[in-house]
C-alpha cells in the first residue's frame, strides 16, 4: 500500500487560496490554515476535515485492495459516479469495485491536493493501476466527495483518460 500526500489549499467563493503544512509522515499531517478567517469558515473547516479524513482512509482500503473495509466508507445509498458509469447502492458500488481489484491488483496513490467546497470537497490525485508489470495504467484526476453522517454519500471521479506507464 502506498499513500503520499503533497499539499492542501483552501478555495472560496472568492477562490483565495489558504496555506497547508505537511509532513513527509503521510496524509494525516495535511491541516487546514486558511489564509484569512473569511476563507470557508468553521463549518466549512469541520467539513474539510472530516472529508479529508474519510478520502485517506478510503484510499488506505482501496490501495490494500481490501473491498470489505472499502465498503465501510459508504452510506447505504452512495452513488459513486466515474467516467464509466454510475454506481448506486453499496452492491452495485462493491461490483465496481471488485472488478478494479481483480483486474489490478496494485495500486499506489499520490494525493496532491484538498480544495474545500461548501456542501462538498474535492481531492486531486495520481494514481497507478497495476495488473503486473506491462500493465500499469496512471490516472490523474480529482475526486469530490459528499459525507452524510460521516460516510461518503457521493463520489464523483474526474479523470484524465489514463496512460500507460511503461516503468517508474
Amino acid at each position: 500500500m502506498s499513500i503520499r500526500c503533497f499539499r492542501a489549499h483552501v478555495v472560496s467563493r472568492s477562490l483565495r487560496r489558504g496555506s497547508a503544512v505537511v509532513s513527509a509522515a503521510g496524509c494525516r499531517d495535511i491541516s487546514f490554515e486558511p489564509k484569512s478567517p473569511a476563507a470557508g469558515g468553521a463549518a466549512a473547516r469541520g467539513s474539510f476535515i472530516a472529508a479529508k479524513e474519510r478520502i485517506i482512509a478510503y484510499w488506505q482500503d482501496e490501495c490494500a485492495r481490501d473491498l470489505d473495509r472499502l465498503m465501510t466508507h459508504f452510506a447505504r445509498d452512495a452513488e459513486v459516479i466515474t467516467p464509466d458509469g454510475v454506481y448506486r447502492g453499496r452492491e452495485a458500488i462493491a461490483a465496481l469495485y471488485r472488478k478494479s481489484f481483480d483486474d489490478f491488483p496494485g495500486l499506489p496513490v499520490d494525493v496532491k491536493a484538498g480544495f474545500v467546497g461548501r456542501d462538498a470537497h474535492c481531492f486531486e490525485y495520481s494514481a497507478v493501476l497495476s495488473g503486473g508489470a506491462d500493465n500499469r495504467w496512471l490516472v490523474e484526476g480529482v475526486n469530490l466527495i459528499r459525507l452524510q453522517g460521516g460516510l461518503i454519500s457521493g463520489l464523483r471521479s474526474f479523470e484524465d483518460a489514463p496512460r500507460r506507464r511503461l516503468s517508474d
